[in-house]
């Protein structure tokens, strides 16, 4: 009697932990398998498009995101800076030029065909010294010339031949003609001898083509057997260490009041005003610059004809947040802007105007006030975050 009514009540029991165990799964959150697609094709698998895992993302409003172990690693460096007084600065179009005293060109006074020096014909920046032979200019002549030349050449060597057999009889006579009459004889064989050499000369006569100064060779069109004509420009030979940048401005004051000078983009070198022209050219004034190298003896990272902007530094006076020239960036409306930080995560673009100071900073005169805290290193990294 009791058996079966305990076998029926342990039946009970294990159902009731069944139904119980199946209640439990039904109430954890279901996981999809590696690869499952939902009833539209979907992976049920995958993120939802609103989770980043590394917690970087573009907010509606514009504003980036950007967690604090992303910011270590992106480097990204603030600034609170305040509002100052800088150097007003004006921008001007130029190029770079040769320094007339440490350069020089190669020009043949006559026409001719080219034949190589004592190392073969020099190539576009190979370092020469002064005084080097670079190459040979052989002269030719109209065939007419050449004729008269010869025919010159051979009476001025019959006429040296009978001077000096005179030279011969008179020196066998020596004692019985006077002695005057020798030393005639004798110069006379002497002055033909000399007009034949010349002559003679002339005949093969090559130019050879020296450097002006020690440098490098800037410009070299030649090859062999090329043949020239008179003040044609073969060589130029400029010294990388000493250039020169003409700058050009309409504006007659400007030039007037500036107190220094640096290249856009080319923060390894300095600008010295050397001179303003008192003369325009074609409607400009141009402005001669000299460049030094932050690094004594270092090579100028510029070539002759490169067109640069130079950044002036006006004797004025402009209000504005100073800033690092790689804050500014610019958005996808290709505005500029620099990134505030509002948040411990947060970053919002800020449209500025701005000039530049010179080749590494910048003034921001419109978009800033004190109490921003600035990007000021890293802002291109936050600006490709989409």
């Amino acid at each position: 009697m009791h058996r079966p009514i305990l076998k029926q009540a342990a039946g009970q029991a294990l159902f009731c932990a069944m139904a119980l165990s199946a209640g439990l799964l039904c109430l954890a959150p279901a996981h999809a398998a590696p690869g499952a697609h939902g009833p539209n094709g979907e992976h049920l698998d995958a993120p939802g498009p609103a989770v980043n895992a590394s917690g970087l993302a573009r907010l509606p409003d514009g504003s980036v995101n950007v967690p604090k172990s992303a910011q270590r690693r992106m480097a990204i460096r603030t600034l609170l800076a305040p509002e100052s007084e800088a150097a007003a600065t004006v921008e001007m179009p130029g190029r770079v030029i040769m320094d007339p005293n440490a350069s020089g060109r190669v020009q043949v006074a006559h026409g001719g065909r080219i034949e190589p020096g004592p190392k073969g014909l020099p190539v576009a920046g190979q370092s020469v010294k002064r005084g080097e032979v670079l190459a040979y200019v052989r002269h030719h002549a109209e065939p007419y010339a050449v004729g008269a030349q010869q025919a010159q050449l051979a009476e001025l060597r019959a006429q040296r031949q009978l001077a000096t057999q005179r030279v011969q009889r008179l020196e066998s006579l020596e004692g019985t003609v006077p002695r005057k009459e020798l030393m005639a004889a004798r110069t006379e064989a002497a002055s033909l001898a000399e007009r034949e050499s010349s002559i003679g000369a002339s005949l093969v006569a090559r130019e050879a083509l020296t450097a002006p100064v020690s440098g490098v060779i800037a410009r070299a069109d030649l090859v062999l057997g090329q043949v020239v004509e008179p003040r044609d420009v073969l060589f130029e030979v400029v010294d990388p260490a000493r250039m020169l940048v003409e700058a050009t401005t309409a504006d007659a004051r400007v030039a007037a009041r500036v107190a220094g000078a640096s290249l856009l983009g080319v923060p390894e070198v300095t600008l010295r005003l050397l001179g303003v022209s008192r003369s325009l050219r074609d409607g400009v004034l141009p402005l001669t610059f000299a460049v030094t190298p932050l690094q004594k003896g270092a090579a100028l990272p510029l070539v002759i004809g490169q067109p640069v902007t130079v950044v002036a530094q006006s004797m004025d006076r402009v209000k504005g947040v100073v800033l690092p020239a790689q804050a500014v960036v610019r958005n996808p409306s290709n505005e500029s802007i620099v990134w505030i930080k509002s948040g411990a995560q947060r970053f919002i673009p800020q449209p500025v105007q701005f000039r530049p100071l010179d080749a590494n900073t910048v003034v921001v005169t419109q978009g800033l006030s004190a109490d921003n805290r600035v990007v000021v290193q890293g802002a291109s990294l936050i600006s490709q975050i989409r």
